[in-house]
């Protein structure tokens, strides 16, 4: 069986006018597009939040340990050396969180 090339666009065509969204469709599906990006970026802004909050703890005990042990002497070298170093790592975690989450904020 053979079917003209004008028959065939023409068949072709009657097919892709078929499946339009209606009006009322297509509002409902940027309402919810629109809602779903809206809660996908206040959860992002909330990670920020959260790891800058985290961060900012960090960096706060960091400060503490510090001040412990230039101007009070209450610990040791030891004791010091230990705990930074733990504390440290912990930031720089931390500011790489925030890194991550300000990257996902921009996309």
């Amino acid at each position: 069986m053979s079917v003209s090339k004008a028959r065939l666009e023409g068949l072709f065509a009657e097919e892709l006018a078929l499946p339009q969204p209606t009006p009322g469709y297509m509002r409902l599906l940027k309402e919810s597009v629109l809602r779903i990006w809206t809660a996908r970026k206040a959860a992002v802004h909330e990670e920020i939040a959260a790891a800058e909050r985290a961060a900012k703890a960090i960096q706060e005990k960091l400060d503490r340990l510090d001040e412990a042990f230039l101007f009070e002497r209450s610990i040791d070298i030891e004791t010091y050396d230990r705990h930074a170093e733990k504390l440290r790592e912990e930031l720089t975690l931390a500011r790489i969180d925030v890194t991550q989450a300000s990257s996902r904020n921009s996309t």
